[in-house]
């Protein structure tokens, strides 16, 4: 279900994703392109289903945040191996 407060973030998602796209444009940084937008809010949205699913399973913010704290550090430290990996294989 769609609140209020989720339509705010996911517009403020579009925004932003919006803005990174016309200063690319006017930097002349990259390549700007619609489809960058659309698969950024897209992200935004998964994100807000997601944590939505997370609060109707954990029913409490401090757990929710526990949680992504946890599996964000995880994360971190798989993808700082992998880097280290990579570098060290191209030695």
């Amino acid at each position: 279900m769609l609140t209020k407060s989720n339509s705010k973030i996911i517009g403020y998602g579009f925004i932003f994703s919006l803005c990174l796209e016309v200063m690319q444009f006017i930097l002349m940084i990259g390549a700007s392109d619609v489809t960058d937008i659309i698969t950024n809010t897209l992200g935004v949205i998964i994100g807000v289903a997601l944590y939505n699913l997370l609060l109707k399973l954990f029913k409490s913010n401090d757990k929710i945040n526990k949680v992504i704290t946890i599996l964000a550090s995880i994360a971190t430290i798989g993808m700082i191996l992998l880097l280290f990996l990579i570098v060290i294989s191209n030695l």
